[in-house]
């Protein structure tokens, strides 16, 4: 692809199960969006539908609804998720004061529980909204980092190429 501009050639990579991941976000929030509360929500149902997503989706390594204060609601492993709270993380905050921000994709954090714990995931990240249009909470991905280094590194190319992974901000 050439740039506008500066008329740079510049490669750019379409991922396969990281754009996956996106659509299955859009879809994810779109089930539970609108609802009055997500302390009155089914969180056996919730459950059952973030494990079927997760095991159509094994690249993604954590899948959960997290309200509005930051406690988890239901994860796809489970419909009653330890008291771990997201309400310090910038992937949670950042949807909680920013209504136009969709969605969002976070620096690498460590998973905290099951079997995520201590493996570095890129979060990933939609804001949920009730009736009337407040923060509910967001939905909540975790692709493993270790997918995009395996990924590059099955690439084969010169040396003196560099590859570099860059979000839309250019962080």
């Amino acid at each position: 692809v050439r740039h506008p501009i500066s008329g740079q050639l510049r490669w750019r990579w379409h991922i396969g199960p990281p754009k996956i991941a996106l659509v299955l976000m859009r879809g994810l929030a779109s089930d539970v969006n609108g609802l009055p509360s997500l302390d009155r929500i089914d969180r056996q149902k919730l459950h059952d539908k973030l494990s079927t997503v997760a095991t159509g989706a094994s690249f993604m390594h954590a899948l959960a609804v997290i309200d509005a204060d930051g406690r988890r609601v239901a994860t796809a492993d489970t419909a009653n998720p330890g008291p771990i709270s997201f309400d310090t993380r910038p992937h949670f905050f950042l949807q909680q004061f920013n209504p136009k921000l969709g969605l969002y994709i976070g620096s690498p954090i460590q998973g905290v529980a099951g079997h995520t714990k201590g493996e570095w995931l890129l979060p990933i990240t939609r804001r949920i909204e009730n009736r009337s249009g407040r923060f509910a909470g967001i939905v909540y991905a975790g692709l493993p980092v270790a997918y995009f280094l395996d990924f590059y590194k099955s690439l084969d190319v010169n040396p003196r190429v560099s590859i570099r992974l860059f979000l839309t901000d250019g962080s």
